[in-house]
């Protein structure tokens, strides 16, 4: 298919003698795949040869234009209409929390983070309709419990959530919280 539009890319800079001399018609028919053609050009890949004609100006350079359409999302409060809002999660660990610390301690501690955080999108805080589900982890030592924290937040503020949640400004002093990341199976994530 490439092959044959090269050929015809040539026929047409033939008929609108664009070829200025029989040595830019040898390398063009090397270009278009020719394999008789005796120059230096013959010894390049396709690709090389096709630059090299479009770099002299036998061949001209056409961009395709892209054919994604833009998409938007609109940001205007109407009573007419209701959306359906989307819930995205984020999974934390949590760690170096005293041992004798409940789970609802930690949602709680989420919950209020998310209060307190802004968002951009709603000029609301994150925290509406926001759920918090806390799940202990074993460790190694008795000393200090982990935790692996799910947060589901409206898909509108979660990169609002995210940023506010990996702060270290919402946090007790000592405690440890990065992204969870769950551990691959056979090749594929859960």
């Amino acid at each position: 298919m490439e092959m044959e539009q090269l050929k015809n890319t040539v026929r047409d800079l033939e008929s609108k003698q664009l070829l200025r001399s029989s040595a830019n018609c040898m390398d063009l028919a090397a270009v278009a795949g020719y394999e008789n053609v005796d120059t230096p050009v013959n010894n390049l890949s396709t690709a090389q040869r096709l630059k090299s004609a479009i770099a002299s100006g036998d061949m001209e350079h056409v961009q395709q234009k892209s054919t994604q359409k833009k998409v938007i999302v609109g940001k205007s409060s109407s009573s007419k209409i209701q959306t359906v809002t989307a819930q995205r999660k984020t999974d934390l660990f949590v760690s170096r929390v005293y041992p004798t610390l409940a789970d609802s301690i930690i949602e709680e501690c989420v919950l209020d983070a998310l209060k307190d955080c802004p968002s951009s999108a709603t000029g609301t805080d994150c925290a509406k309709g926001a759920s918090v589900v806390c799940e202990k982890l074993a460790t190694k030592y008795n000393s200090y419990l982990s935790f692996h924290v799910t947060v589901s937040v409206d898909s509108l503020v979660f990169h609002d959530a995210l940023d506010c949640l990996m702060s270290g400004d919402v946090w007790p002093v000592g405690l440890l919280v990065r992204r969870y990341f769950f551990k691959k199976q056979n090749g594929s994530s859960e």
